[in-house]
């Protein structure tokens, strides 16, 4: 499921006609996050836009699947040669956009072949240390309900752009923007209603 935040993105509200340079971007020199949320709600069409605008972009660059009028193009993406995909478009109850997706790649292993696949401990390590390349269920610095409430919360974190590569703090500066996005919008505290 691809769930884009059209709030508080800058390009949504780009497509809602606020004037924000995304290459000077500083997120105190935009619309709060009340005249962000009005910007959105008052113009819907733009936060279609926008929904379509971030998944062509998923698709062309992380997927490498780019879709003409005539044809789809497909190259090696991020997890692999996609051979066909389903998608639908569904609206939450404030009618934001989401995409449900089926994805089905290239060379792909059959049911059957997975499951004789899945006997072998080395494709069981393959499988762990593919994941834990690039799955996380826990970041450094969330190993104590007192340790969460010292990270800021700032619901207004996706009117903001991540650190630049080639700042010279990156890693520091991006282990605290993913902490703070942690913090706002994963943490939670679940009770019995």
């Amino acid at each position: 499921m691809i769930n884009p935040c059209d709030l508080h993105d800058p390009i949504a509200q780009i497509f809602a006609g606020e004037n924000i340079d995304l290459d000077a971007f500083i997120a105190t020199h935009g619309p709060d996050k009340t005249q962000r949320a009005k910007n959105i709600a008052s113009d819907p069409y733009a936060a279609a836009k926008f929904f379509h605008f971030i998944i062509n972009v998923i698709f062309e660059t992380l997927f490498q699947v780019k879709v003409t009028s005539h044809r789809v193009q497909s190259k090696m993406g991020i997890l692999g040669y996609i051979s066909a995909y389903f998608g639908t478009v569904e609206s939450q109850g404030r009618g934001t956009l989401h995409l449900h997706l089926l994805i089905w790649l290239k060379h792909a292993p059959s049911f059957d072949e997975i499951r004789v696949l899945l006997q072998s401990e080395e494709f069981r390590a393959q499988i762990v240390a593919y994941i834990r390349a690039n799955l996380r269920a826990y970041l450094p610095g969330l190993e104590s309900a007192e340790s969460v409430k010292q990270i800021p919360r700032d619901k207004g974190i996706a009117f903001n752009r991540p650190p630049k590569p080639d700042t010279p703090n990156y890693d520091q500066n991006m282990r605290a923007f993913e902490l703070q996005l942690a913090r706002t919008e994963q943490v939670h505290t679940c009770k019995l209603r």
